[in-house]
Formats: structure tokens, sequence, C-alpha cells
């Protein structure tokens, strides 16, 4: 027996569109950078330096934390694209070291062990940012 057809509008169940602020912040970070690159290695060495500023801010206290949000309130697209709450970066982060910490069962890292996953996050923020960014060029 043939099921009857829907009749009605029908909800698409796609994934959420990018915030447009992340598509204009990169390419306000592009427009900085020399022409003659490809628009993919401009979207790695901007990702690259967003993965570290995220890091950055995430580990920050103070001081140096405030400086950094009033530098991104100053329009730097760099700690903008890697604070700003629409672009939630910083979720990415979270999520990466969420799993470094399930694959040590949640144990205390060494210094030499946060170095290594920090260094290994940034690496993989990095490359999953940069292929997001290669998009909006």
């Amino acid at each position: 027996m043939m099921r009857a057809p829907i009749v009605g509008p029908v909800m698409a169940m796609a994934r959420p569109a990018r915030p447009v602020v992340e598509a204009e912040l990169v390419r306000i970070a592009a427009a900085a950078l020399p022409a003659d690159l490809s628009a993919s290695r401009r979207a790695e060495m901007i990702a690259q330096r967003v993965a570290v500023a995220v890091v950055e801010h995430v580990d920050q206290r103070g001081d140096a934390h405030l400086s950094n949000l009033l530098m991104a309130l100053a329009n730097d697209p760099i700690a903008r694209l890697a604070i700003d709450p629409l672009v939630a970066t910083g979720a990415m982060l979270a999520s990466f070291r969420e799993a470094a910490m399930n694959a040590r069962d949640w144990r205390y890292p060494s210094p030499a062990e946060r170095d290594a996953e920090n260094a290994l996050a940034i690496n993989q923020l990095a490359a999953k940012l940069a292929a997001r960014y290669r998009r909006h060029l």
C-alpha cells in the first residue's frame, strides 16, 4: 500500500548557516595579507593565527585577557574571530580539549602533556578553520 504524499511545508534538516560576521572578518583579515598568495594559503595563515589567538584567549587571566578583549573591540579581525561568541571558535577548542581529557581518563596533565595537547589542538583547530575560511575567500 502506498502512503499518501506529504501535504504542506516540509521542514529541512540542514546545517545552520555560518554567521555572516565570520565571512566579513575573514575577508578583512585576508585583505591585510599579500595579494599574490592563493586563497588556500591565505586561509591557512588566518586559521593558524586564529587558532593560536583562541588558545591564548582561553588560557589567559586578568589584565592580558582584558587587553585582548579591548583589541577585539578595536576591530582586529583575528582577535574577533578568536573570541566572537557567534563564530564560536572557543567552543571548537573546548571540544578538542574535552576529547583529550577523555583520552587520558580525566587525569590532570603534566606540563609536557599540556604543551603537547595545546600544540595538537592548535594544529587540528587550524586545519578545520582553514577549510572553513577557504570557502569565504
